[in-house]
């Protein structure tokens, strides 16, 4: 992991040593200088031959991580899967504190082998020594650094988290984490897919005909693979929500976020290998996405947008769809287009499997948009009702804001513009809750529904407001990431940290912050977790005080350590800041 978790245990532990690995470049003074300053040992620092070190920025907004790349970030994931060597001084380890994103990296692996390493070498059943009684093997401690948090980063979280003593996510994190809905999920593969999409997509939402619909967020897109009858699937890309961009399909098993710009909607050729511009495209949201007819020589594809359909042709250019006719001899659908005093006009056929349904299917569509068919007209679903509802919906979200109150840990509500505050959830946000949810069920009755592909993680249900408590978010963190033991501390900044413990779940141990200057809390969250994870196994396996004594005495030590980060500039400072807290709290009664 990073300098600052070294430095936090070591502030608590003698024998402290640092496994990461680092650019052949490196030669960062103040790094190692810190370490050393320290007494941390850097035998585990490797230089990765033909990399350079990633250098990346992560600060918080509102107990929310804001990533800023730098450096070296492009070869990011080629970077972290080189495995690095464990000096042998670290093949017996108190504690085996590892920081990892989630995404199956070398410090997976690292721990893995120091784990068993150490359990092997401590004695088993077959070993002499341990014939006759169960040996420990080290600590585990993890602290997930998560920039984005989904099902398919849980799952392999979820691996290691479960063999965990100990772990310390932030607020953010664990807030997200307790959201997720345990449920299917797709692996998506491919030659050229782009590494940090690889792996599992969880979710989202279903079509009319109850396909799943699975997505991932890559940047500040998002990527969407639906699953098709064939097994094959399909890709769609989009941005993330009060964009003005559409989501489109995307003729490719490689679509890359990063080649995606803002303004004028592009889409991927796999048969040219460029980016084609859809100037038709310019609308808020997909709503529904499906092919349904086939040509003669291709598939074609429907779009619904805001209450508009939209043909994509073969030359990938966008048509609004002004009237579809049906031929009952020929069973071809002839499909109408007129835009500037033109009008241009295709043929499809219907599919050869199940064709009332699909003319049922395509009939459904044409009235949810009000596209004449057969030449008679028809009625189009009030999207004005439903776009009304978002709109106050997001309105009195801006204006209202759940807040927990730290003595009693209940939800009340702020007026940001009156500054009222209520306990009972006000009329508007039960109000505007409400008519969107009527809306949304008026359209699936009336003329089947749709479900938005939208990646927005605005909370407006009752359950979510009230249940986001420090009281029944750690229980349910916990239980997402498989803990059957252990200690789980939860980090909120200037709040001060929530801890839960499993034998003892019925209660929330609150830690308050300490208030000091904020002078540079880089790595603060670090040396907190590694600090807490180092004092909680040496006072539990000294078994010299009780339980629930260790947790709070660790929960001590880890906030002054990371208070003393938070007000320091510089290894010494720290040091110094440290000490003279661990003083004052000796004198005092």
């Amino acid at each position: 992991g990073g300098p600052q978790a070294a430095i936090g245990a070591r502030l608590w532990h003698v024998g402290t040593g640092l496994l990461a690995p680092v650019g052949q470049e490196f030669a960062d003074e103040i790094f190692m200088g810190s370490l050393e300053f320290s007494d941390v040992d850097t035998q585990g620092i490797s230089r990765v031959k033909g990399f350079v070190t990633p250098r990346n920025q992560i600060r918080y907004e509102s107990e929310r991580m804001v990533w800023t790349p730098g450096d070296g970030w492009e070869s990011w994931m080629s970077f972290i899967r080189q495995d690095i060597p464990i000096p042998s001084s670290y093949t017996q380890p108190l504690v085996v504190h590892m920081i990892t994103e989630g995404c199956g990296a070398s410090e997976t692996r690292l721990s893995e082998r120091l784990v068993e390493h150490a359990r092997f070498k401590g004695g088993g059943e077959n070993s002499k020594q341990g014939r006759g009684k169960k040996m420990k093997g080290p600590f585990l401690s993890v602290e997930p650094v998560i920039h984005d948090v989904s099902i398919a980063t849980l799952e392999t979280l979820r691996e290691h988290t479960a063999k965990a003593d100990f772990i310390c996510p932030d607020w953010d994190t664990a807030l997200k984490i307790s959201r997720l809905i345990q449920g299917t999920v797709v692996k998506v593969s491919g030659s050229n897919l782009h590494p940090k999409l690889m792996g599992r997509y969880e979710i989202f939402g279903s079509q009319s005909n109850f396909r799943s619909v699975y997505k991932l967020q890559g940047g500040k897109y998002f990527m969407y693979f639906l699953p098709v009858e064939s097994g094959a699937g399909r890709w769609y890309i989009g941005p993330t929500v009060g964009s003005t961009t559409a989501c489109m399909f995307l003729d490719t098993d490689a679509p890359s976020p990063e080649d995606c710009k803002d303004g004028v909607w592009k889409e991927y050729s796999s048969f040219t290998s460029q980016w084609l511009s859809n100037t038709n495209i310019t609308v808020e949201r997909l709503l529904k996405d499906v092919a349904i007819l086939d040509s003669k020589h291709e598939r074609r594809h429907f779009s619904i947008v805001r209450g508009r359909m939209l043909m994509q042709t073969s030359r990938n250019e966008v048509y609004n769809v002004s009237e579809i006719v049906y031929d009952d001899q020929q069973r071809k659908i002839r499909v109408v287009s007129r835009q500037d005093d033109m009008e241009a006009s295709d043929e499809f056929f219907l599919h050869k499997s199940k064709p009332i349904q699909k003319i049922k299917q395509l009939m459904r569509l044409c009235c949810t948009c009000g596209i004449p068919w057969k030449d008679e007209p028809c009625d189009r679903v009030p999207w004005e009702e439903v776009v009304d509802s978002i709109a106050g919906q997001v309105r009195a979200q801006m204006v209202w804001k759940a807040v927990v109150d730290e003595g009693t840990g209940k939800v009340y509500y702020w007026n940001t513009i009156t500054d009222e505050t209520v306990w009972d959830r006000p009329p508007e946000l039960l109000r505007v809750s409400r008519s969107l949810e009527t809306s949304i069920r008026s359209v699936r009755n009336m003329r089947g529904y749709v479900t938005p592909l939208d990646g927005s993680n605005n909370i407006t249900d009752e359950r979510y407001s009230l249940d986001e408590t420090p009281q029944t978010v750690l229980p349910r963190c916990a239980k997402l990431l498989g803990m059957k033991r252990g200690v789980l501390a939860v980090r909120k900044g200037s709040k001060g940290s929530y801890v839960w413990d499993s034998e003892d779940p019925g209660r929330i141990l609150v830690v308050p912050a300490l208030q000091v200057p904020v002078i540079d809390p880089t790595g603060a969250g670090n040396a907190y977790s590694a600090a807490f994870g180092v004092n909680l196994a040496r006072l539990l396996r000294s078994r010299r005080v009780s339980r629930r004594m260790a947790i709070m005495i660790s929960a001590c030590r880890a906030t002054a350590t990371g208070g003393a980060f938070v007000a320091s500039k510089g290894m010494p400072a720290v040091k110094k800041s440290t000490q003279e807290w661990l003083e004052r709290e000796a004198r005092s009664p």
